[in-house]
């Protein structure tokens, strides 16, 4: 017999309780009833050493969130940069380390630029904002690579960050930023990506590490209440996805299959 809801219905109510439990993570959080942690992510504590070292060689800092737009899933994975630029921003004007950003889209020029400005403000030193260390090189791959490599090397950056929607120039940035000495700082969530940044960056963030970055940053409470409820949401599909296997495997039972079929 057919499950009463199946196909989109499904992954709908699916949708809902993965929503409320969210809202119940935000909840207990914001209240203080359930003090959430994260667990050490390397990659962002190296940040701060990242840039004294930039500050005692006299170098710049260099960042980069990839040229893909702001567009399907490539969206989240750039926004979530951009608050990593913010936190990198902050150290660059709180320790004087010269920031460079190359950009590659320019739905995203305006909002790094504001970020950096915002960060430099923050500090409290507004007047060591330059708009011209935000530079936009091109939306296309191998012309930005291009301007990204010219950049690494001509301006001999001590610390090289490159987070975001990266493609196969991923590899090519990563070994030119070695090749200059840079200490590396690079992460994405496309996982045929994340082999050439793990072999050839200092820290890297895998996978989902880079969404809950601002999390782990800014010590939000209701952004960790977010993350609770989205790893329940997790375990809520794999706890689905173990028993539709037991029920399929020993039981011959389709249920669960059903319910989640188109």
């Amino acid at each position: 017999m057919l499950p009463i809801i199946s196909g989109r219905t499904a992954a709908f109510v699916l949708l809902l309780a993965v929503c409320v439990m969210i809202l119940v993570g935000i909840y207990l959080s914001r209240k203080k009833l359930v003090s959430f942690k994260i667990r050490k992510l390397p990659a962002l504590d190296a940040m701060k050493e990242a840039v004294g070292r930039a500050v005692e060689m006299g170098r710049p800092v260099h960042f980069t969130a990839s040229y893909m737009p702001l567009s399907g899933a490539e969206a989240a994975m750039n926004l979530s940069a951009l608050t990593l630029l913010t936190f990198l921003a902050r150290l660059c004007a709180r320790y004087k380390a010269t920031l460079l950003v190359s950009v590659g889209t320019e739905q995203t020029l305006p909002l790094q630029i504001e970020n950096v400005r915002q960060a430099y403000q923050a500090e409290g030193h507004p007047e060591d904002f330059k708009l011209e260390n935000i530079r936009y090189l091109s939306g296309e791959q191998m012309a930005f690579s291009a301007g990204v490599i010219q950049t690494l090397v001509g301006e001999r950056v001590a610390a090289n960050i490159m987070v975001g929607a990266f493609a196969g120039e991923a590899a090519l940035l990563a070994e030119t930023g070695s090749r200059a000495g840079a200490i590396q700082i690079a992460g994405t969530p496309r996982a045929v990506q994340m082999p050439y940044m793990a072999v050839v960056c200092d820290f890297c963030l895998y996978g989902e590490e880079l969404y809950a970055a601002g999390a782990y940053l800014s010590d939000d409470a209701e952004m960790k209440g977010s993350l609770a409820g989205q790893d329940w949401g997790k375990i809520l599909g794999l706890g689905i996805t173990i028993v539709g296997a037991i029920l399929l495997t020993f039981l011959g039972d389709r249920t669960i299959p059903q319910l989640l079929s188109r």
